[in-house]
């Protein structure tokens, strides 16, 4: 099933308040490195000022990136509050 493209700004924007991966291993040249960093705010204007072919480039790079990392064996992260509801630690 295709993501419409609001659903895929709304990705993006999930991804900028952090890597699933965790903090400490976004690789240097991910797109969205720049844009953590910034205030909340500013974030999300910047999110809703790119086009429908920006957000999609982001969300590919994000899906191959995240199969790359998957292959040689990372996971994705969870953050503490979320293993609790999992059941961990």
């Amino acid at each position: 099933m295709e993501l419409t493209p609001e659903e895929k700004r709304i990705w993006v924007k999930g991804l900028l308040l952090r890597c699933p991966f965790g903090q400490g291993v976004e690789i240097l040249n991910c797109p969205l490195r720049t844009l953590r960093k910034m205030p909340l705010r500013e974030k999300m204007d910047q999110v809703n000022n790119m086009t429908d072919e920006d957000i999609a480039a982001l969300v590919k790079y994000h899906q191959e990136c995240s199969c790359a990392r998957m292959k040689k064996g990372q996971a994705p992260r969870m953050e503490k509050n979320e293993q609790k509801e999992k059941g961990g630690l």
